[in-house]
């Protein structure tokens, strides 16, 4: 649609940033990720765009004493089979990584 007053949030949070999004062939589903302002590295799933999501915090990636993730960006070169990498940065210390994740596992959240 053209008309913006139907537009509605893809995740429900106050606090979603750096979403990513692309469809997993082997999942036969959407998923997303992104950066939790303070809490961390979320990961999600659905059967739609328009969902039902299910979101989760991903083990490893949720530290509330780690200031600013901006996180989440799926590389999708790189995300093959159950594979899925994701690049996750820090404000402080400023730095960046490159995270290997277990798409399978994920789903088991």
């Amino acid at each position: 649609s053209t008309d913006q007053s139907l537009a509605r949030p893809v995740v429900r949070t106050t606090n979603a940033a750096e979403l990513s999004l692309q469809y997993s062939d082997r999942l036969g589903k959407y998923i997303l990720t992104y950066g939790g302002s303070g809490t961390g590295v979320y990961y999600g799933s659905a059967p739609a765009l328009w969902g039902p999501w299910e979101v989760h915090l991903i083990p490893g990636l949720g530290n509330p004493s780690v200031h600013g993730y901006y996180a989440g960006y799926i590389v999708p070169q790189m995300s093959q089979g159950s594979d899925l990498y994701v690049v996750v940065s820090l404000w402080f210390p400023y730095t960046s990584y490159v995270v290997e994740l277990d798409l399978d596992a994920l789903e088991a959240l």
